[in-house]
């Protein structure tokens, strides 16, 4: 069975558009995207937008090397 919710990466403050998009909504899905990416993109990545999820809250909290975590 295919999940019926998709992850969608945008660059919202850019003109990037469209990053990427994964199947699923777990954090373990938006990990594997995030790990398909330079380490030095990462590194550059200030500012993050999401939705109320705690699940995805904890996947920038693991996969990016900028500490989010006394933001919220």
């Amino acid at each position: 069975m295919r999940d019926w919710w998709h992850t969608g990466f945008v660059d919202a403050l850019g003109a990037g558009g469209l990053l990427g998009q994964v199947e699923g909504r777990t954090a373990a899905d938006v990990l594997a995207w995030l790990a398909t990416t330079p380490l030095t993109w990462r590194k550059g990545i200030r500012h993050v937008a999401i939705d109320m999820s705690a699940t995805y809250r904890a996947a920038v909290r693991t996969g990016l090397p900028t500490d989010f975590g006394s933001s919220g």
